[in-house]
């Protein structure tokens, strides 16, 4: 395997020549924040007096296959997102990046501010997608990576602010949203869980959009009331999401304990079993997980929904996984 070329530093002309195209649409390149050695120009950041949005651009010219430019949107709640743009000469990268409205990177959920966050690439078209979300809601930092491929349920996050207390989420609190949702994993720092969407845009990125504002509402309308509530508001549909995920320990069961009874059975009759039977367990279990890949299945034994106590989003639970 081939070392990566040590990079060249950019010279002072460098920094100038390919900084052109950005200055003559009015911003000024940031010296002190500029990485010569990296290859990475910066640029300062202008206000708009409308919105209240900060925009920062940085020109990235260590990639040899070409250069990527990033514009950086911060909103006054403190939230940034930022829109990628590659795959074309500097002077297509601003084209694109100018023709976007900087607006689109923020909207509202419960209360809460939600940052978007996009990428184009113009060698395959010239639309943006979707490549991450990101909000708080309360002291809990939610995040979507929809970076993933088509087709790939996108990864969702939450972590607790540092030195602050995180509620006891039941596992099931995005779950019941459907079943695209996967239950809540406990990690080292917070949850994982995961959403499918579906594979080409927009739909994918209209999905996701929708999908990351109903995680944030969902939340936010939980942990709002007490946490006895959860289970009476909720007792269908957490009924509901326990079967579904008990559905595929209960068919690999009846599966495997179907051969046993065809073998007795056929036995009992002095005939014997079958080629075919004999391996129509694994062939149905196959079917199986192909049926619900979609859904993307564990195999489990859910716990099986209670109230929760008083003290639930003012107590954290043991750490289980890494």
């Amino acid at each position: 395997m081939r070392k990566p070329e040590p990079l060249i530093p950019l010279t002072h002309h460098e920094m100038l020549a390919n900084a052109a195209t950005i200055t003559r649409r009015g911003r000024n390149v940031d010296l002190p924040a500029c990485d010569r050695a990296g290859r990475l120009i910066a640029f300062k950041a202008v206000s708009s007096h409308e919105s209240g949005l900060e925009m920062r651009l940085v020109l990235d010219l260590s990639d040899p296959r070409g250069p990527a430019l990033t514009q950086f949107v911060h909103h006054p709640s403190g939230r940034e997102a930022r829109l990628e743009v590659v795959g074309g000469a500097i002077d297509a990268l601003v084209d694109a990046a100018f023709a976007q409205p900087v607006d689109r990177h923020f909207r509202e959920s419960a209360g809460s501010v939600l940052a978007d966050s996009y990428r184009i690439d113009l060698r395959r078209a010239p639309t943006p997608r979707l490549i991450g979300c990101a909000a708080k809601v309360r002291n809990l930092e939610l995040e979507m990576d929809a970076s993933s491929l088509y087709g790939v349920p996108v990864d969702l996050r939450i972590r607790p602010e540092p030195e602050t207390i995180p509620p006891s989420l039941p596992d099931d609190v995005l779950a019941i949203l459907g079943r695209a949702w996967q239950p809540l994993i406990k990690v080292r720092q917070g949850w994982k869980t995961s959403l499918k969407l579906p594979k080409g845009d927009p739909r994918r990125t209209r999905a996701a959009l929708d999908g990351f504002a109903r995680m944030v509402a969902q939340l936010e309308t939980t942990l709002s009331r007490s946490p006895t509530a959860y289970h009476a508001r909720h007792r269908r549909a957490r009924w509901l999401t326990f079967v579904r995920r008990s559905q595929i320990f209960l068919v690999s069961f009846a599966v495997i304990a179907a051969l046993p009874v065809i073998d007795a059975t056929l036995l009992s009759d002095g005939r014997e079993l079958h080629p075919f039977f004999q391996m129509l367990p694994p062939i149905l279990l196959g079917g199986a997980i192909l049926f619900w890949a979609w859904d993307m299945p564990r195999f489990e034994i859910p716990p099986r929904p209670r109230p929760l106590g008083l003290d639930a989003w003012t107590t954290d639970e043991p750490e289980t996984n890494p």
